[in-house]
Protein backbone atom coordinates (compact mmCIF):
# COMPACT_ATOMS: atom_id res chain seq x y z
CA UNK A 1 0.00 0.00 0.00
CA UNK A 2 1.52 3.17 -1.08
CA UNK A 3 1.39 5.85 1.22
CA UNK A 4 -0.92 8.22 -0.79
CA UNK A 5 -3.48 5.36 -0.38
CA UNK A 6 -2.41 5.23 3.82
CA UNK A 7 -3.71 8.76 3.95
CA UNK A 8 -6.39 8.65 1.89
CA UNK A 9 -7.99 5.40 3.61
CA UNK A 10 -6.89 7.38 6.67
CA UNK A 11 -8.83 10.84 5.70
CA UNK A 12 -12.14 8.65 4.59
CA UNK A 13 -12.06 6.72 7.93
CA UNK A 14 -12.28 9.83 9.80
CA UNK A 15 -14.56 11.42 7.45
CA UNK A 16 -17.08 8.24 8.23
CA UNK A 17 -15.84 8.49 12.04
CA UNK A 18 -17.02 12.19 11.62
CA UNK A 19 -20.24 11.73 9.84
CA UNK A 20 -21.22 8.88 12.13
CA UNK A 21 -20.90 10.87 15.06
CA UNK A 22 -23.27 13.34 13.13
CA UNK A 23 -25.73 11.20 12.83
CA UNK A 24 -25.98 9.73 16.23
CA UNK A 25 -26.55 12.89 17.43
CA UNK A 26 -29.22 13.43 15.29
CA UNK A 27 -30.70 10.19 16.75
CA UNK A 28 -30.40 11.53 20.17
CA UNK A 29 -31.75 14.57 19.78
CA UNK A 30 -34.74 12.34 18.32
CA UNK A 31 -34.87 10.08 20.89
CA UNK A 32 -35.06 13.06 23.12
CA UNK A 33 -38.34 14.49 22.10
CA UNK A 34 -39.86 11.17 23.27
CA UNK A 35 -39.74 11.72 26.82
CA UNK A 36 -39.72 15.21 26.71
CA UNK A 37 -43.11 14.86 25.36
CA UNK A 38 -44.41 12.47 27.35
CA UNK A 39 -43.68 14.77 30.76
CA UNK A 40 -45.15 17.47 28.59
CA UNK A 41 -48.30 15.32 28.46
CA UNK A 42 -47.58 14.61 32.83
CA UNK A 43 -47.65 18.56 33.33
CA UNK A 44 -51.41 18.98 31.18
CA UNK A 45 -52.67 16.58 33.90
CA UNK A 46 -51.07 19.39 36.63
CA UNK A 47 -54.14 21.99 37.96
CA UNK A 48 -52.30 25.53 36.12
CA UNK A 49 -51.34 27.18 38.98
CA UNK A 50 -48.46 24.22 40.09
CA UNK A 51 -47.16 23.83 36.60
CA UNK A 52 -44.17 25.93 36.87
CA UNK A 53 -43.59 25.04 40.71
CA UNK A 54 -43.16 20.64 39.68
CA UNK A 55 -42.82 20.87 35.78
CA UNK A 56 -40.76 23.76 34.99
CA UNK A 57 -38.57 24.23 37.64
CA UNK A 58 -38.26 20.11 39.05
CA UNK A 59 -39.40 17.72 36.41
CA UNK A 60 -38.29 19.20 33.27
CA UNK A 61 -34.69 20.18 34.95
CA UNK A 62 -34.62 16.08 36.33
CA UNK A 63 -35.31 14.98 32.87
CA UNK A 64 -32.59 16.68 31.16
CA UNK A 65 -30.38 15.66 33.53
CA UNK A 66 -31.09 11.86 33.34
CA UNK A 67 -30.98 12.40 29.48
CA UNK A 68 -27.79 14.07 29.54
CA UNK A 69 -26.15 11.32 32.03
CA UNK A 70 -26.30 8.60 29.14
CA UNK A 71 -25.38 10.50 26.28
CA UNK A 72 -23.48 8.03 24.71
CA UNK A 73 -26.12 4.85 25.36
CA UNK A 74 -29.02 6.51 23.14
CA UNK A 75 -31.05 3.59 24.01
CA UNK A 76 -30.29 3.68 27.53
CA UNK A 77 -31.38 7.22 27.57
CA UNK A 78 -34.49 6.78 26.09
CA UNK A 79 -35.56 3.78 28.47
CA UNK A 80 -34.71 6.04 31.38
CA UNK A 81 -36.18 9.21 30.28
CA UNK A 82 -39.46 7.53 29.32
CA UNK A 83 -39.48 5.46 32.81
CA UNK A 84 -39.06 8.77 34.53
CA UNK A 85 -41.63 10.71 32.45
CA UNK A 86 -43.86 7.79 32.50
CA UNK A 87 -44.14 7.38 36.34
CA UNK A 88 -44.90 11.14 36.66
CA UNK A 89 -47.93 11.21 33.84
CA UNK A 90 -49.23 8.28 35.78
CA UNK A 91 -48.78 9.59 39.21
CA UNK A 92 -49.34 13.79 38.42
CA UNK A 93 -53.27 13.37 39.11
CA UNK A 94 -52.36 12.40 42.88
CA UNK A 95 -49.36 14.79 43.15
CA UNK A 96 -51.95 17.52 42.06
CA UNK A 97 -54.44 16.78 44.20
CA UNK A 98 -52.19 16.31 47.46
CA UNK A 99 -50.69 20.11 46.84
CA UNK A 100 -54.26 21.04 46.04
CA UNK A 101 -55.61 19.75 49.39
CA UNK A 102 -52.06 21.84 50.58
CA UNK A 103 -50.47 18.55 51.53
CA UNK A 104 -47.59 19.25 50.60
CA UNK A 105 -47.56 22.53 50.13
CA UNK A 106 -45.71 24.33 52.47
CA UNK A 107 -42.80 22.27 50.89
CA UNK A 108 -42.44 24.62 48.17
CA UNK A 109 -41.71 27.45 50.21
CA UNK A 110 -38.59 28.48 51.93
CA UNK A 111 -38.27 32.30 52.66
CA UNK A 112 -39.57 33.68 55.62
CA UNK A 113 -40.83 37.33 55.60
CA UNK A 114 -40.57 40.41 57.73
CA UNK A 115 -44.36 40.05 58.14
CA UNK A 116 -44.13 35.95 59.77
CA UNK A 117 -45.06 33.98 55.89
CA UNK A 118 -43.12 32.17 54.26
CA UNK A 119 -42.69 32.24 50.32
CA UNK A 120 -41.17 30.77 47.29
CA UNK A 121 -38.39 32.94 46.13
CA UNK A 122 -35.84 35.78 47.72
CA UNK A 123 -37.35 38.21 44.54
CA UNK A 124 -41.06 38.22 46.46
CA UNK A 125 -39.13 38.33 49.76
CA UNK A 126 -38.29 41.27 48.49
CA UNK A 127 -41.83 42.70 47.43
CA UNK A 128 -43.37 41.39 50.20
CA UNK A 129 -41.14 42.94 52.67
CA UNK A 130 -41.00 46.01 50.73
CA UNK A 131 -44.98 45.90 50.44
CA UNK A 132 -45.27 45.70 54.08
CA UNK A 133 -42.86 49.08 54.67
CA UNK A 134 -45.40 50.72 52.94
CA UNK A 135 -48.49 49.64 54.69
CA UNK A 136 -49.88 48.03 51.35
CA UNK A 137 -51.88 44.83 52.20
CA UNK A 138 -51.87 42.17 50.77
CA UNK A 139 -52.36 37.79 50.51
CA UNK A 140 -49.74 36.16 49.32
CA UNK A 141 -50.87 33.37 46.98
CA UNK A 142 -54.48 33.28 47.79
CA UNK A 143 -56.87 30.75 46.21
CA UNK A 144 -57.91 32.26 43.32
CA UNK A 145 -60.99 30.91 41.42
CA UNK A 146 -62.49 31.04 38.72
CA UNK A 147 -65.85 32.95 37.95
CA UNK A 148 -66.39 32.55 33.94
CA UNK A 149 -63.84 29.64 33.35
CA UNK A 150 -63.61 27.15 36.21
CA UNK A 151 -60.13 26.24 37.68
CA UNK A 152 -57.67 28.25 40.04
CA UNK A 153 -54.49 29.68 40.40
CA UNK A 154 -52.28 31.27 43.00
CA UNK A 155 -51.22 34.70 42.23
CA UNK A 156 -48.28 36.16 43.90
CA UNK A 157 -49.80 38.67 45.70
CA UNK A 158 -53.42 39.60 45.98
CA UNK A 159 -54.96 42.92 46.92
CA UNK A 160 -58.15 43.97 47.72
CA UNK A 161 -60.34 47.37 47.54
CA UNK A 162 -62.97 48.87 49.69
CA UNK A 163 -65.63 47.75 47.47
CA UNK A 164 -64.15 43.84 47.44
CA UNK A 165 -62.85 44.11 44.29
CA UNK A 166 -59.48 41.88 43.90
CA UNK A 167 -56.42 43.40 41.96
CA UNK A 168 -53.32 40.72 41.36
CA UNK A 169 -49.43 40.81 40.99
CA UNK A 170 -47.74 38.26 39.60
CA UNK A 171 -44.00 38.52 39.52
CA UNK A 172 -42.01 36.44 36.65
CA UNK A 173 -38.59 35.54 37.55
CA UNK A 174 -37.83 33.22 34.84
CA UNK A 175 -39.82 34.71 31.56
CA UNK A 176 -36.53 33.97 29.65
CA UNK A 177 -37.34 30.17 29.45
CA UNK A 178 -39.83 29.14 26.52
CA UNK A 179 -41.82 26.77 29.41
CA UNK A 180 -42.14 29.81 31.51
CA UNK A 181 -43.41 32.24 29.29
CA UNK A 182 -45.71 29.59 27.42
CA UNK A 183 -46.91 28.71 31.07
CA UNK A 184 -47.59 32.70 32.08
CA UNK A 185 -49.33 32.68 28.83
CA UNK A 186 -51.64 30.44 29.62
CA UNK A 187 -51.92 31.47 33.11
CA UNK A 188 -52.74 35.54 31.32
CA UNK A 189 -54.81 33.74 29.05
CA UNK A 190 -57.22 32.13 32.25
CA UNK A 191 -56.81 35.81 34.73
CA UNK A 192 -58.39 37.34 31.12
CA UNK A 193 -61.25 35.06 30.67
CA UNK A 194 -62.19 35.68 34.68
CA UNK A 195 -61.78 39.38 34.29
CA UNK A 196 -58.46 40.02 35.09
CA UNK A 197 -57.04 42.29 32.71
CA UNK A 198 -53.19 43.49 32.12
CA UNK A 199 -52.21 46.96 33.58
CA UNK A 200 -56.19 47.35 34.63
CA UNK A 201 -56.56 44.59 37.37
CA UNK A 202 -53.83 42.42 36.82
CA UNK A 203 -49.83 43.28 37.03
CA UNK A 204 -46.74 41.64 36.33
CA UNK A 205 -43.00 42.46 37.09
CA UNK A 206 -40.10 40.30 35.48
CA UNK A 207 -36.09 39.48 36.26
CA UNK A 208 -35.42 39.86 32.36
CA UNK A 209 -32.32 41.96 32.49
CA UNK A 210 -32.14 41.71 36.36
CA UNK A 211 -33.83 42.61 39.81
CA UNK A 212 -35.14 46.11 39.49
CA UNK A 213 -35.79 47.25 42.62
CA UNK A 214 -37.34 50.73 40.98
CA UNK A 215 -39.52 48.79 39.06
CA UNK A 216 -40.95 47.17 41.98
CA UNK A 217 -41.57 50.41 43.67
CA UNK A 218 -43.00 52.18 40.28
CA UNK A 219 -45.65 48.60 40.17
CA UNK A 220 -46.47 48.99 43.68
CA UNK A 221 -47.69 52.54 43.05
CA UNK A 222 -49.75 51.31 40.31
CA UNK A 223 -51.59 48.89 42.38
CA UNK A 224 -52.17 51.33 44.71
CA UNK A 225 -53.82 53.05 41.65
CA UNK A 226 -55.88 50.39 40.74
CA UNK A 227 -57.13 49.91 45.05
CA UNK A 228 -57.73 53.57 44.96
Amino acid sequence: MSVFEYVFGLMVAVLLAAIGELVSDEIRARLDRVPLALLAMAAKRLPPEQYNALYVEAWLPELRHILQGDQATPITRLVHGIRFAASLWLSAPKIGQELADDVSYAEHLAHRTARGEIVRSKSELVIANYLHSIGLQYEYERDLKGTADPGHLRPDFSFIDDTGNIVLWEHLGMLDRPEYAGHWDRKRAWYARNGFELNKNLFATSEIGGFDMRAIETMAKKVQNALS
